[in-house]
């Protein structure tokens, strides 16, 4: 267990003060017109993947898939479960939720480690549960205080994220040593707030691999960073200027009016993301090697995808990427049947088997949808 051991070591995690030009991605001009993200630009296919339903197999709300190799984790509310991403059937669930003994509070994501798949919840009395593929705990990681993210670094490492609520809320990021039981670093935050927040966010920070490594993202922090043991080592910027997140005010300022960077996929090319700014959503992504940024805006349309001219059906809106080079995305079953209502011309020019799926039932699990990059 994590205890307050933190307060003990020093802030041997620090910043590292690299002087290397960081890529700039700006996005203070978002288009005001009708601005169309093809992705043909990035991806060569689309396939779709209904899965399997039946009872023991319904997916729940707040999902997001994961695919590696041949399998599909299905990651939703109180739910993990897994599916042959070949032919979409239904394997296996992962846990249940619960107090038991293989029982977890919420689900959580995956990632390999070491070669190995690993499928993650937040437990009960542990913070981190570490599932294998077969069902079986691998691994339990228990905090003192509740952080708001944790993520495998390397090893025996694990990096926590702690939101700072209040001003003696001073912990920041910590790095733990989970077969020596033992914090190895951390950061401090001891900036002040002027006054006493009269309410919380849930904004903090989020997680995601890159090549292996691990990557953090703040809300109150437009520079992205690659954690070691003791340093973050920034990466690159988000330019957000006068809409960057004023971290002094956040007890009383309006989040609507300032940029939230969501769900970063990066690649060795490529780095997609999702904003989220004044009630609407973008699936945008910059290109490392021009140096742009792609921001589709579309007529009244609250979240905006990339427009599949593929195969010429519905959006592409990515929230994970797979060890294939393949971003993942899926469709609600009564998105697709509205789909079809409303477009009869489009969707009498859709490849067969995309047609196929207006015989889906509006009861059935979603279909996951598999973008292949481009090399």
């Amino acid at each position: 267990m994590v205890g307050n051991q933190a307060d003990s070591v020093k802030s041997s995690l620090h910043k590292s003060d690299s002087n290397l030009s960081l890529p700039i991605i700006d996005l203070t001009d978002i288009p005001e017109k009708e601005t169309s993200v093809n992705v043909s630009q990035f991806a060569s296919e689309i396939t779709y993947l209904p899965l399997e339903t039946k009872k023991e197999s319904m997916i729940g709300p707040a999902v997001r898939f994961h695919l590696f190799d041949s399998i599909v984790v299905s990651s939703a509310h109180h739910q993990i479960l897994i599916f042959d991403s070949e032919n979409g059937k239904f394997l296996q669930s992962i846990g249940e939720y619960g107090r038991g003994p293989n029982g977890f509070m919420n689900s959580k994501s995956s990632y390999l480690k070491k070669g190995q798949l690993i499928i993650t919840a937040i437990g009960w009395d542990y913070h981190l549960i570490e599932f294998s593929v077969d069902g079986e705990i691998v691994n339990k990681l228990k905090l003192d205080k509740y952080p708001r993210d944790i993520a495998w670094l390397s090893d025996n490492l694990y990096a926590v994220y702690y939101k700072k609520v209040y001003n003696s809320d001073s912990l920041r990021l910590q790095i733990y040593d989970i077969k020596n039981n033992k914090v190895v670093s951390a950061l401090y935050d001891k900036r002040k707030f002027q006054y006493t927040p009269a309410r919380t966010t849930n904004y903090g920070a989020f997680f995601y691999y890159y090549n292996n490594d691990l990557s953090i993202k703040e809300y109150f922090n437009d520079t992205v960073f690659r954690v070691a043991s003791n340093k973050l080592i920034p990466a690159f910027i988000f330019k957000s200027g006068k809409y960057s997140p004023p971290f002094f005010e956040k007890h009383k300022f309006d989040y609507t009016q300032y940029h939230n960077i969501r769900y970063i996929l990066e690649t060795e090319h490529l780095i997609f993301f999702q904003l989220y700014f004044k009630k609407r959503g973008y699936f945008c992504y910059y290109d490392k090697r021009t140096k742009k940024v792609a921001i589709p805006n579309y007529k009244n349309l609250k979240i905006n995808g990339f427009e599949n001219d593929i195969d010429g059906f519905m959006q592409f809106r990515p929230t994970s990427l797979s060890n294939r080079n393949e971003l993942i995305g899926f469709l609600e079953p009564y998105k697709i049947l509205q789909w079809f209502k409303e477009n009869p011309d489009k969707a009498a020019r859709l490849p067969p088997h995309v047609q196929k799926l207006k015989n889906i039932k509006e009861t059935d699990n979603p279909v996951v949808v598999i973008a292949k990059l481009k090399e």
